[in-house]
């Protein structure tokens, strides 16, 4: 098992190598629940606002008592989302040293362990792969920092920590208002158990990345608490998505696929 994990290890390094990236960055789809982003979901169902598509609860119900807007809802979702995404931590403060880094602990990898590595995946000197792949990695990694840039363009001071209502930028006594409510809404039982949400939709994984890895850098699927099923994209990167366990598969594929054509639409 020890000798399994050494090699696991080098053979994801040696890999890099063969991943295309000089014609295609790695590709990632990621799916949770999020309670900063489910809390904005949260907020509307109970303010009575209705917003296509979250416009099959009750808006007659006005329990917070919160002046909201269609427009200063909808930036603020945007606004939370953004401070979600997984691109802020993607910083790469020095892109040579990182570089230098990687490589040296790979050929460390190598020295010690290069002839098992050497039986099992057939490259008797693997070292000079990755001699020949650092240009390839520098590129990556710039690409990574580019990413990371686009997203903290978005957030400024904001991170993934700041609680969704400091993300309001309308007026002041709503602020403080979704702080009060951040605290009602994280006392509220809710069903966050979704791990078999999660692996439905991982199962698209292979079929998105074809699709829309050329297009979209990554993408995230947020699981929220809606009574009916939305798929709505947020842009740049994100989706949200609701009653994930009681969909037939070929529509919940359809639903996050097209709510990816249109973050594709929003890009160009």
């Amino acid at each position: 098992m020890i000798w399994s994990g050494i090699y696991n290890d080098l053979n994801n390094l040696i890999m890099f190598d063969i991943s295309q990236i000089s014609s295609k960055q790695p590709w990632a789809l990621n799916s949770s629940f999020n309670s900063h982003i489910d809390f904005c979901v949260w907020v509307l169902q109970n303010s009575g606002l209705q917003i296509s598509p979250f416009n099959h609860h009750n808006s007659t119900n006005t329990s917070l008592q919160l002046p909201l807007d269609a427009l200063s809802w909808s930036n603020w979702l945007s606004l939370v989302v953004a401070t979600q995404d997984d691109r802020l931590n993607w910083h790469i403060p020095d892109i040579s040293e990182e570089v230098s880094r990687q490589l040296s602990r790979t050929r460390q990898l190598m020295q010690q362990h290069g002839e098992h590595l050497a039986q099992q995946s057939g490259i008797s000197d693997p070292s000079q792969v990755f001699d020949q792949q650092a240009q390839q990695l520098n590129q990556y990694l710039h690409w990574q920092e580019e990413q990371y840039q686009q997203a903290i363009a978005r957030v400024g001071l904001l991170s993934t920590d700041t609680p969704p209502a400091l993300a309001w930028d309308g007026e002041p006594s709503i602020r403080e208002q979704l702080e009060s409510l951040w605290s009602v809404y994280q006392a509220t039982p809710k069903d966050t158990n979704r791990l078999d949400d999660l692996e439905i939709i991982d199962i698209f994984y292979q079929d998105l990345k074809q699709q829309f890895s050329s297009q979209l850098p990554t993408l995230k699927v947020y699981l929220v608490q809606y009574s009916t099923p939305i798929f709505f994209p947020v842009k740049p990167v994100s989706i949200l998505v609701s009653q994930v366990k009681d969909l037939p598969i070929q529509y919940l594929r359809d639903g996050i696929f097209q709510a990816a054509e249109s973050l594709v639409t929003f890009a160009n």
